[in-house]
């Protein structure tokens, strides 16, 4: 009965850890979207103003 109840703890730690790891990447994953989709409109924002004409994203 030990034995069975080592593995159960040792399942709910390994999960707990992938859980965590998990929503820490998806996080991060997020945030680096966002960083990037705001700095290239940004970058379109600032490229229109300057040139006086509207680019598209791929030209950025």
């Amino acid at each position: 009965m030990e034995d069975f109840m080592f593995h159960v703890v040792q399942l709910r730690k390994f999960f707990h850890l992938w859980i965590t790891l998990s929503s820490h990447l998806l996080r991060s994953s997020s945030l680096g979207i966002s960083m990037t989709l705001n700095g290239n409109l940004g970058i379109f924002f600032m490229c229109s103003l300057l040139e006086g004409k509207n680019f598209s994203l791929e030209e950025v």
